[in-house]
């Protein structure tokens, strides 16, 4: 920090931001340097249309886009991994049944 007139400057050693400081109404108010708005805002607006191009024109996340040959490949291993189960519990109702 640093005195100015009116006031001082805030500099965060981290971000390197800058922000005029001064104690208005009893409350110490800090506001950013013209850049770091500038650079805020940049980034509002960007992840608004990033956030825009997410939800898509019905307004909700859209769903992502797989090939039909990748949700094949997916039922595939999911119906393996169902069928390894159900025998591997088979298997062990036979064990049990064998040991009562």
């Amino acid at each position: 920090m640093s005195p100015a007139d009116g006031g001082f400057v805030r500099l965060d050693r981290r971000s390197g931001a800058v922000s005029f400081c001064s104690m208005e109404g009893g409350a110490l108010t800090c506001r950013a340097g013209a850049d770091e708005r500038a650079a805020l805002q940049n980034e509002i607006d960007r992840l608004a249309a990033e956030n825009d191009r997410l939800k898509g024109p019905s307004g909700s996340i859209a769903p992502r886009e797989g090939s039909s040959s990748e949700l094949d490949r997916l039922g595939g291993i999911v119906q393996d991994t169902y069928r390894r189960f159900m025998e591997i519990m088979r298997r062990v109702g036979e064990e049990f049944e064998r040991k009562t």
